[in-house]
């Protein structure tokens, strides 16, 4: 975090839970699977974060699920 302060009270209530990170290259299908998956998790507050490695394919974020949580 920038400046190693504390959270105000209104950034607190905006961080989630859990974060899920998501590495992926060139498997964009799974990525979108694991993804859905996390996304379905109903017991936490969660934000799911897909990180690209270099795909050599043609962009395949398109296969991800539309979804606010998902960075």
């Amino acid at each position: 975090m920038a400046g190693g302060g504390a959270l105000t009270d209104s950034q607190a209530t905006n961080v989630p839970s859990v974060a899920v990170v998501i590495p992926t290259r060139d498997r964009w299908r799974l990525a979108a699977r694991a993804a859905a998956c996390a996304l379905r998790q109903v017991a936490v507050d969660v934000e799911v974060i897909v990180v690209d490695d270099g795909s050599t394919a043609a962009d395949g974020s398109s296969a991800l699920p539309s979804d606010d949580r998902l960075r």
